[in-house]
């Protein structure tokens, strides 16, 4: 008879896949016609491999557009967000048209966005580089509700010291203010709002390569 050691499963903690980590991109998703997503006028979930993890994590950047007298879209959080994705994954050939339509430089309507960034901006399987940083919470259940959830706050950045410390920034600007609700089981925190869906901190485009002809 043999006596070999029993296999452990791993149960360690998971507060270890919390906070600042370094990721790649598996696939892009564009979930905007999806019944759950009826209330957005953007939903894409982007699909992270997390280093040292075996599970994927899904950061969604969703919203609603804000328009001008015109009906035309206009600078907003949503548009913000889209933005700085775009700029981590250093795609500068598409954007948001004032109609809101997903649009490359030749005037082309992008119908099927996922595809499109998935064909383009994912990340090889077989390579072992992490090139991104997201930051990764346990996110306050919503009035009457009692299960907390694993998100992913949608602002990916490459991974580079002066990216990840102005993402670190951002995230303390968004406790500060009370836009980031992260749960804590020894304190009882006040609900949450749809409005804050679409607040977001002062964001300076200036110095991202952003098409004009949008």
């Amino acid at each position: 008879m043999s006596n070999l050691p029993f296999v452990k499963s791993n149960t360690g903690d998971s507060s270890s896949f919390l906070g600042y980590k370094q990721c790649k991109i598996y696939e892009f998703v564009d979930e905007s016609n999806e019944s759950f997503a009826s209330w957005s006028n953007i939903f894409l979930t982007i699909i992270l491999n997390v280093k040292g993890s075996s599970y994927e994590r899904k950061m969604s950047v969703k919203g609603t557009w804000e328009h001008d007298d015109n009906g035309n879209v206009v600078d907003c959080a949503l548009l913000r967000k889209i933005h700085r994705l775009l700029d981590a994954i250093g795609c500068n050939d598409i954007g948001i048209n004032v109609k809101g339509n997903w649009q490359n430089l030749q005037g082309d309507i992008i119908e099927d966005i996922g595809t499109y960034l998935s064909d383009k901006y994912a990340s090889n399987p077989v390579d072992e580089s992490f090139p991104y940083v997201a930051y990764i919470y346990k996110k306050t259940p919503r009035p009457g509700k009692t299960k907390v959830y694993t998100e992913v706050y949608p602002y990916l950045i490459k991974d580079e010291e002066e990216q990840v410390n102005t993402l670190k920034e951002h995230i303390e600007w968004c406790r500060k203010n009370g836009n980031l609700k992260e749960y804590n089981p020894n304190t009882v925190e006040e609900p949450e709002t749809e409005e804050e869906e679409n607040v977001d901190p002062p964001f300076d485009t200036s110095d991202l390569n952003l098409p004009d002809s949008l």
